[in-house]
């Protein structure tokens, strides 16, 4: 199979890549663009209803932004803990679950902070705080 292939060579075939069809490529290309836009059009709505001097207004007293980092950093961990001890999940598993759990920030949350009608200007700080 890999007999006749070269140091220099540019084949799918030896460089171990799966050589899809022509449609598959363009429906992987056609999925990219569109989670691409998707992403972009959701980071720049949040980023269009937040207001900065709301975002200031967070920074005293900090009570927010200390209870945001408190659900952040000790209770959602303390969750996902929970979960893998509950469902008795495999070391790796466990281990997956606790850095997700740790890791909460991203344009997603800020989509379900957005949806449930919740402080977004808050939800900014405490993410690009922590």
């Amino acid at each position: 199979m890999y007999d006749n292939c070269t140091n220099n060579t540019e084949d799918a075939e030896c460089l171990n890549e799966p050589s899809w069809p022509q449609w598959k490529k363009t429906l992987d290309f056609a999925a990219t663009v569109i989670m691409a836009s998707n992403t972009a059009n959701l980071m720049l709505g949040m980023g269009s209803a937040t207001d900065w001097r709301i975002v200031i207004s967070h920074a005293w007293p900090p009570v927010g932004i200390l209870i945001g980092m408190a659900g952040q950093f000790i209770i959602l961990p303390a969750c996902g803990a929970t979960l893998a001890w509950a469902f008795k999940l495999t070391p790796y598993e466990a281990m997956g679950v606790l850095m997700v759990s740790s890791c909460p920030s991203g344009s997603f949350s800020n989509f379900f902070t957005y949806w449930v009608d919740g402080d977004l200007a808050l939800r900014s700080v405490v993410r690009h705080l922590f």
